[in-house]
């Protein structure tokens, strides 16, 4: 299972969070859930990748297509 930020969220919810970050007094994050599988690399692609994501705020994910 892998989570991300929420991008689609319908205005009505959106509405709901705003209305509940006031009532609680904090910022609220919202994730979608994937189920996804992770793809199976070597040690080569994975260094690859964390060079990459050094430079960057950003995590990679390769996935299983």
């Amino acid at each position: 299972m892998f989570m991300s930020l929420a991008s689609n969220i319908d205005n009505t919810t959106l509405d709901k969070i705003r209305k509940l970050e006031k009532e609680i007094g904090y910022p609220l994050l919202a994730f979608s859930f994937f189920d996804i599988e992770p793809a199976s690399l070597d040690e080569k692609k994975l260094e690859k990748i964390r060079k990459f994501e050094e430079g960057t705020c950003i995590c990679l994910l390769a996935v299983a297509s």
